[in-house]
């Protein structure tokens, strides 16, 4: 078979030769740069593996964060409108409060402009009284041409106002 293999150009020396420079070649390449190349795909695969790990991480995360912010915002609408609602049950009292304020108020100056309107009567009736007991007197005094004493004229001014 070397015979036919001579025949038709192959040397097994060359062939042997190549055999172990393939040989040396695939060593030496697979250990400067086939082992450090297996390493960095490894370490990057595991790079990968992380950031997809992380990712999945974050997603999750992400998933519950909204779902809180929903709570959150739902929470806080429910507690505003709580307050709106509080908010006009007291702007009720307090109109309240105040017109039932105003009420006491204006009875009270209705009752002092009552007293003084009263007052004011007395005064002028007492005014009117007064000088109608000196009328009265003045005309006793032309008619009667006497000067009265006071104190008959206090006593004749009683009887008539009775």
């Amino acid at each position: 078979m070397l015979e036919i293999l001579g025949k038709i150009g192959f040397d097994w020396q060359v062939a042997l030769a190549n055999l172990i420079n393939f040989a040396l070649v695939f060593l030496v390449l697979n250990y400067l740069v086939f082992k450090p190349l297996k390493k960095v795909i490894r370490e990057r695969q595991v790079k990968i593996d992380e950031g997809l790990e992380n990712a999945d991480k974050a997603r999750a995360a992400l998933v519950e964060a909204s779902s809180k912010k929903d709570n959150l915002i739902r929470d806080a609408y429910q507690e505003s409108q709580d307050i709106i609602s509080k908010a006009k049950e007291e702007k009720q009292k307090v109109i309240q409060s105040a017109e039932d304020e105003a009420s006491q108020e204006a009875s009270k100056i209705r009752q002092q402009a009552n007293d003084e309107a009263e007052m004011i009567l007395k005064k002028a009736d007492q005014d009117l009284t007064q000088k109608a007991t000196n009328l009265i007197i003045a005309g006793i005094e032309k008619v009667a041409e006497d000067k009265i004493t006071q104190d008959v004229n206090e006593k004749y001014i009683t009887s008539l106002l009775q």
